[in-house]
């Protein structure tokens, strides 16, 4: 019965700890996927730039078109036709809310997708992730431990000595 106690105690303890501290990892990965997109990003805008002022500074075809463009330069007998690009048409729909970020990272086993998956499905993660309700699982697992030593305390072992005296 002790030992039933105890791993009751486990069962409610170790997903409370474990679970706020895996989200808290899957966030950080999130977030590092995010700033690597971001700086993939912008190393391309810098290729881009670099070429431009290659551009600029070898082709007078580039610089005559940005004169025109910039500083409305005209060529004699030339028209200027300024044409306002179209109004945007919004849908008109909220954007539906992104799911939360899975909390297994993408390359652990398949095993722990399919527990995650079903956990979320059963409303487990909401619930240890919630921390009213995980304080007081904490509590209860607490509870747990502390009745198993004080209903089924461990006995000591007696030692037996066998057949040698002194």
């Amino acid at each position: 019965m002790f030992l039933l106690l105890t791993t009751m105690a486990f069962v409610l303890f170790a997903p409370g700890v474990l679970l706020p501290l895996l989200r808290d990892h899957a966030d950080v990965l999130v977030e590092e996927q995010r700033l690597a997109e971001q700086v993939r990003t912008l190393h391309e805008e810098i290729r881009r730039q670099e070429r431009l002022v290659q551009e600029f500074q070898n082709d007078p075809d580039v610089n005559e078109r940005l004169a025109q463009l910039d500083l409305n330069y005209q060529r004699p007998g030339e028209e200027i036709v300024r044409v306002a690009p179209p109004p945007t048409m919004s849908s008109g729909r909220d954007e539906p809310e992104s799911m939360e970020p899975p909390l297994v990272p993408k390359d652990w086993p398949a095993w722990t997708h399919r527990v995650e998956a079903w956990s979320r499905q059963k409303g487990l993660i909401a619930m240890y992730l919630d921390s009213g309700i995980r304080a007081v699982l904490l509590l209860m697992a607490g509870g747990l431990v502390t009745a198993a030593f004080v209903l089924y305390p461990p006995r000591p072992q007696r030692f037996v000595r066998t057949g040698r005296s002194r």
